[in-house]
């Protein structure tokens, strides 16, 4: 059971980081700050605007707290967000 809640909680901040506005538009801000900053379209802007990417960098902190060797938590919890994430994707084009 831990482990389906750490992945939708890493589901959940990964689609709030890269996605939604977030409560006072504090992600929209971020993603704004980061774009401007970085001035060209390269593959950090292309991973922080991809939920299952950017499940791979919010899952690390997620991992320490399973009771599994980390980099098996860690790739399992990122995984799982992005199996959400791309079923939720297939959803929406049906």
């Amino acid at each position: 059971m831990t482990t389906v809640l750490a992945i939708l909680a890493v589901w959940y901040v990964a689609r709030q980081v890269s996605v939604e506005q977030g409560p006072f538009a504090i992600f929209m801000r971020f993603r704004n700050w980061y774009f401007e900053k970085r001035a060209t379209y390269d593959w950090s802007v292309q991973f922080l605007e991809c939920p299952a990417c950017t499940a791979l960098i919010i899952a690390v902190p997620f991992a320490f707290f399973l009771p599994y060797p980390f980099v098996l938590s860690w790739l399992g919890l990122a995984g799982g967000a992005a199996a959400i994430h791309y079923f939720q994707v297939a959803l929406s084009h049906e």
